[in-house]
């Protein structure tokens, strides 16, 4: 009888362990998909902001006002194909 009784005892004491171990995946489940829905957004502001800083127009006024290029003049430019 004592063995029937531990062995119930030991069966309630596993139940417990894998709920909480259950609970506890959970919780780490719910901030990983809080992370990624976090790192998502970040990705998108980093894409339009990329889309931005890439504009052709932009690029040209900065070559103008940082570097001082200027477009080049008839005869220039050289085709290489």
């Amino acid at each position: 009888m004592m063995i029937l009784g531990a062995a119930v005892i030991v069966l309630a004491i596993c139940q417990v362990w894998l709920r909480l171990q259950v609970t506890s995946m959970g919780y780490e489940l719910s901030a990983g998909r809080g992370l990624q829905a976090k790192l998502e957004n970040h990705r998108a502001e980093l894409e339009i902001e990329l889309e931005t800083l890439t504009r052709p127009e932009r690029l040209a006024k900065e070559a103008k006002l940082r570097l001082g290029l200027v477009a080049p003049k008839r005869g220039q430019v050289v085709d290489l194909r």
